[in-house]
């Protein structure tokens, strides 16, 4: 089974709000060596015997391995005094570092040192998740050799294709170790190109009457007219529970150690062609067109990598033409002709049943521009002054959500400031972008406001009805940074290095994958912090532990952590000391002058 280094992390975390331990194992100094157990349950009922554990310390120029024995026990010595980082892996168990909270997490550090022997160490490794179940044809006999996907999903990250096997000779699949999470179930035929055709029934009679009339011996009989062609009939990519259509998939959940059966059916489906013109409002020819077939939705990897985006070639005068092998489904017919500010551009939606879909008329027009100036403050430009805007398409659709897929869909579109303090983007077509500024120097880029909304914070989403002419890109010298201590209370000891600080938005608007307004720092081993280039703006501020990087994307995560946070506020450019205690299980604000 092939396997990819993507990892669901679980959306719970514990912040630093939990009471203080004071006696872990992990704060045992010992004498260059870790040791201990790799188990499969908290009372090591069940020692896991070949287990790989593994030890990063910073003294190593790499890693050092061992596999534990038939009682799950494992020495590793030789290691240089200092804080070390502690795994152990097994097939169908779910790698755990020491000291996380949950499979994925980040772990806790075991303190290496010369004065004493480390007291012995258990990592519990918990059974990973099973999705299995039986892929039958039409006729609901068992599919052999048919392609099976597990496809991991989220709503803070695009879908990630996490294992593939092949349909046993009974038709059964089976994909173990899988971490907690939701994911879709899909197979496919394998076959070259987008979909294996199969003859439709008319289609077969038709031919079987045609030869049965080519061994009767009969007068030439007067031309006719072909009959229409029927759609073909295909076996498509299939989603559990026996959907073509991915919006239209049941995801399935499982637990640490749970089983699910996802048992369907593959069926040939009507397969066919869309057929239209492209040309020019004033029938002028346009340069060379490329045509392509979207469907929305999320991008998924390898399945439907067919479906999602197809092509065909323009042909004659008048500009036909034809995208074949098309499943049922919503699509957008796209045309773009050019480049840069010559380009030009046609879109509209399609959906197609099964019945051949001619017609389609796509009138190519001029494309968007993105324009604007930029602003310093109030004062002038400075001399030499240089910066680029940059526009990344991350979706072909007016609306967004936190789980669109950030893959840029083409190369950036990209536009100059130029000495007179403009820009101005061109050979843009309708959709949503991410905005950046690049190249300014010791500039920053304070916001990017456009349509009164600022898009460096929230996706641009440019419509086909009109360019935007009025953008402001705002420029500042001033680097914001909110640095500070996190402290313990008096005679406590806490690594500190075990916590990290999170700031983020009191404005939910704001709370997307990637902004800029969410950010985090691990606490140095004094307990110090830094945070640079926060926008001005109303924060949460809290101490964390257990975090993975897909929590600071997951509202719900975010809204737990702002019940226990400190609020505080930011000016642009403002640079500010703020302090953090942990006492009592609450993280409390140290004021200036402590």
């Amino acid at each position: 089974m092939r396997r990819r280094a993507w990892w669901l992390g679980g959306l719970a975390a514990t912040a630093a709000v939990v009471a203080l331990v004071s006696a872990r194992a992990q704060s045992a100094v010992g004498r260059g060596e870790v040791a201990g157990r790799v188990c499969a349950d908290d009372a090591c009922g069940e020692p896991l015997g070949g287990a790989i554990v593994t030890v990063d310390c910073p003294g190593l120029a790499r890693s050092t391995s061992t596999v534990t024995d038939v009682n799950g026990v494992f020495a590793i010595g030789d290691l240089p005094a200092g804080r070390c980082m502690v795994s152990a892996s097994k097939a169908a168990y779910l790698t755990m570092r020491y000291g996380a909270k949950a499979p994925g997490r980040a772990g806790s550090a075991v303190v290496v040192g010369e004065a004493a022997r480390l007291a012995p160490i258990t990592l519990v490794l918990p059974r990973g998740a099973v999705i299995t179940g039986t892929v039958r044809g039409p006729d609901g006999q068992p599919l052999s050799d048919v392609t099976v996907h597990v496809i991991a999903v989220s709503r803070v990250r695009p879908a990630s294709d996490v294992a593939d096997v092949a349909t046993d000779d009974l038709g059964q699949y089976r994909f173990f170790g899988l971490m907690p999470g939701d994911y879709l179930v899909g197979a496919e035929v394998r076959s070259i190109g987008p979909a294996t055709e199969m003859p439709s029934t008319e289609d077969m009679d038709r031919r079987f009457a045609e030869l049965a009339a080519h061994r009767t011996v009969e007068a030439p009989a007067a031309p006719q007219e072909a009959p229409a062609r029927t759609p073909a009939n295909s076996f498509a990519p299939t989603f559990y529970p026996g959907v073509v259509s991915a919006q239209e998939a049941s995801s399935i959940a499982v637990a640490a150690g749970e089983e699910r059966t996802a048992d369907f059916r593959i069926a040939p489906v009507p397969s066919g062609r869309i057929e239209g013109t492209v040309g020019t409002a004033d029938g002028s020819t346009p340069p060379p067109v490329e045509i392509r077939l979207d469907q929305p939705g999320p991008a998924l990897p390898v399945l439907l990598g067919s479906r999602s985006a197809s092509t065909a070639r323009v042909t004659g005068a008048e500009g036909r033409f034809a995208l074949n092998g098309v499943l049922p489904g919503r699509y957008t017919v796209s045309a773009v002709a050019g480049t840069g500010a010559g380009k030009l551009w046609a879109m509209t939606d399609v959906a197609y049943s099964g019945d051949a879909v001619t017609g389609v008329r796509l009138v190519l027009r001029p494309a968007l521009h993105f324009a604007g100036r930029a602003a310093f403050a109030g004062a002038p430009m400075p001399a030499g002054f240089a910066a680029t805007i940059r526009l990344t398409q991350i979706s072909t659709r007016s609306e967004f959500s936190s789980g669109a897929n950030p893959d840029a869909l083409a190369a950036p579109a990209v536009g100059r400031i130029g000495p007179d303090g403009t820009f101005d983007v061109a050979g843009l077509t309708p959709g949503v972008y991410a905005v950046s500024v690049t190249g300014a120097g010791p500039w920053r880029a304070q916001s990017v406001v456009a349509g009164g909304r600022d898009v460096l914070d929230v996706p641009l989403e440019l419509p086909s009805s009109a360019d935007v002419r009025d953008a402001v890109v705002s420029f500042s010298r001033q680097r914001a940074e909110l640095s500070g201590t996190l402290l313990a209370p008096a005679g406590a000891v806490v690594p500190a290095s075990d916590y990290t600080i999170v700031a983020f938005p009191t404005d939910r608007g704001f709370w997307l994958p990637g902004a800029r307004r969410i950010q985090s720092a691990r606490a140095a081993a004094d307990g110090h912090f830094s945070l640079a280039d926060l926008p001005g703006g109303e924060y949460f501020l809290v101490a964390v532990t257990d975090i993975e990087p897909d929590d600071l994307a997951d509202p719900d995560f975010l809204s737990t952590l702002s019940a226990a946070a400190t609020r505080l506020r930011l000016a642009d450019g403002e640079v500010r000391t703020q302090d953090l205690r942990l006492a009592g299980g609450v993280p409390q604000t140290v004021r200036p002058g402590r």
